[in-house]
């Protein structure tokens, strides 16, 4: 299954990051999403203004008004 599993997020099928601790178990079954999730708040104007930084709460508010709002 882990095999499969790599094989599928090298080809960009999916993505599961096996080796890492936080997202190990995590399988994003369409990249596409997560992709526009993470533009989604570097192309935001609070990101731009803190020159890159964000918070938890930035993010909150990024996401407030689309699918990912209740994802973190």
């Amino acid at each position: 299954m882990l095999l499969l599993s790599r094989y599928l997020h090298d080809l960009g099928v999916c993505l599961h990051f096996q080796d890492d601790m936080l997202l190990a178990r995590t399988v994003v079954l369409k990249p596409e999403w997560a992709t526009t999730a993470v533009y989604k708040v570097a192309d935001s104007n609070i990101v731009r203004k803190n020159k890159g930084r964000f918070t938890n709460a930035d993010i909150s508010n990024i996401w407030s008004d689309s699918l990912y709002s209740d994802l973190r």
